[in-house]
């Protein structure tokens, strides 16, 4: 086939050598066609070789037959003056000849001999006329010649196009899939491996998962337990202060009845000291002032004992029990906020129906206290009422103006009072040695310790709960860079692989573009050379 390429080059030099084509130009036309400048110097060379050597064995056999060289020297002359005006359309067509166009020279030769021949044998007398008759029908040959030149080339360029489309086409899948089948086979080789690398590092990072949400579990269960003996603990702290609440309540209990006794007793002195006073109503005037004086400072001494003991107890009994139900009340609404906070991280069932219990004793203790309050106060107020009721029944029969009476009542009262003093005085201590000895059994030490190992419970649970959120938020940061580092790499993968079709997409246009460009210009210069 190579062979064949450059002999069908050599004779389209050879057809350009004959049309008076410069050296440069064929060269220009070889590399025009895709042959490079040495090889086309190369082939000129060997073929003015190629003629030199051939053109003097052609001389030597034509002057053998020749009789007369005039008569050939015309010929001659009238086909080179022929053959330059087409001359450019020849060289064109020479550029890209592939297959053997010699049978179509030959018979143009074979012609123009043909043609010349009768003019050898006619006479000299003859020859003026024949002569003319040469000319023309050379000229005709001639163009007849140089159209089936033309034709014939024109058919071969098409082949020559055809066939170096093909094998360019073909040459381009070749290579082009070559190269697409090792892009594939190092992408899938990549993605394999980048892939294989993801999982396993997905795998262990469920792995570590795994453990930690099941160590946190385990964490969790410890903590449920401790959280459920704390609540048994404050279970237990509750029922205590609810045993203290009734004891107070029993001991208030026993005031009252201690003050409806001494209200009793008073009652009965008093009617019996009015029955007296109406026997004696009649002497009393006499000692009005000095009974006045005497009742006064009596009912003053007595309001200002009876209101300072009472008043003295209720408020050490007050104090002690606002002390203690506002201490017990805000450590239990601070455990209670803690213990909301924790339910809220350990979210429970359980857990919120023990706070909701805890929240309705509360509930039930604050209105137990304003029961109580509201009993003393209702209390004080008869007791005030009843005192004011007998100031004024007092101070009616001392309007009496009963001498008698006012030293009878004088006698009386001092008794009483001072017998009635002394049984008050007696029971206002029992019940204060009562109160101490109620406040002695609240062992206050004990539960400041149960309160304070709250506290401590409390602040290691927040502190395990915190160091559970830390590791879960590292182990979730890891795992989000971990999945942005692979995506970044699949990104630049994915770049790398675009650029690189790219290129290719750019390379197959300009490749196209530059053969398109070439076989494009073979037509229009053998249009132009035709016109």
């Amino acid at each position: 086939m190579f062979d064949n390429k450059r002999k069908i080059l050599k004779d389209s030099i050879i057809r350009l050598l004959q049309l008076s084509i410069s050296d440069k130009e064929i060269v220009e036309n070889l590399c025009s066609v895709g042959i490079d400048e040495a090889t086309a110097r190369e082939l000129l060379l060997e073929t003015r070789a190629e003629l030199s050597s051939g053109r003097n064995f052609e001389e030597e056999k034509q002057a053998a037959k020749r009789p007369a060289g005039s008569e050939k020297k015309k010929p001659e002359a009238v086909l080179e003056g022929k053959g330059s005006p087409a001359g450019g359309g020849e060289g064109v067509q020479g550029q890209e000849d592939e297959e053997s166009g010699q049978v179509g020279d030959e018979d143009f030769y074979r012609e123009i001999e043909e043609q010349m021949s009768p003019s050898k044998k006619e006479k000299s007398g003859l020859k003026t006329d024949a002569a003319p008759l040469a000319d023309s029908d050379v000229a005709q040959l001639w163009e007849r010649g140089i159209l089936a030149t033309v034709d014939v080339k024109l058919s071969e360029m098409q082949h020559i196009r055809d066939e170096l489309n093909s094998v360019l086409d073909a040459k381009i899948s070749e290579r082009v899939g070559i190269e697409a089948k090792k892009i594939e086979t190092v992408l899938e080789s990549q993605r394999t491996l980048f892939f294989s690398k993801i999982d396993s590092r997905l795998g262990e990072k469920a792995t570590e998962v795994g453990k930690v949400i099941e160590a946190k579990a385990r964490g969790m269960e410890d903590l449920h337990a401790k959280v459920q003996e704390e609540l048994v603990k404050v279970q237990a702290e509750k029922r205590f202060n609810a045993e203290l609440l009734n004891t107070l309540n029993e001991k208030l209990s026993g005031l009252d009845g201690v003050k409806s006794q001494m209200i009793s007793q008073i009652n009965g002195s008093i009617i019996q000291s009015e029955s007296r006073f109406r026997e004696i109503e009649k002497s009393a005037d006499d000692m009005h002032t000095q009974t006045e004086e005497k009742v006064n400072r009596a009912l003053q001494l007595e309001a200002k004992v009876t209101e300072g003991l009472i008043f003295e107890a209720k408020q050490k009994i007050e104090g002690l029990r606002l002390s203690k139900e506002n201490e017990l009340t805000a450590r239990l609404q601070s455990k209670i906020k803690e213990l909301d906070e924790l339910t809220a991280k350990v979210d429970s069932k359980g857990i919120s129906e023990k706070i909701a219990r805890l929240s309705e004793l509360e509930a039930q203790l604050v209105k137990r206290q304003k029961e109580i309050d509201k009993l003393v106060e209702m209390r004080f107020a008869d007791y005030r009422i009843e005192l004011t009721a007998f100031k004024r029944e007092v101070s009616a029969i001392n309007t009496s103006n009963l001498a008698e009476l006012q030293k009878e009542y004088a006698a009386n009262v001092d008794e009483l009072f001072a017998k009635n003093l002394v049984e008050w005085d007696r029971k206002l201590k029992e019940k204060k040695k009562e109160i101490d000895g109620i406040k002695g059994q609240v062992d206050v030490e004990k539960f400041n310790a149960t309160m304070e190992s709250l506290d401590l419970f409390k602040q290691q649970f927040l502190n395990t709960v915190q160091r559970s959120i830390q590791d879960y938020n590292k182990a979730k940061k890891e795992l989000a860079q971990s999945i942005i580092e692979r995506d970044k790499a699949i990104n630049d993968y994915l770049q790398k692989i675009d650029s690189k079709m790219q290129e290719l997409s750019t390379f197959e246009k300009k490749f196209s573009a530059d053969v398109a460009g070439l076989l494009g210009k073979v037509p229009e210069a053998a249009r132009s050379r035709k016109k």
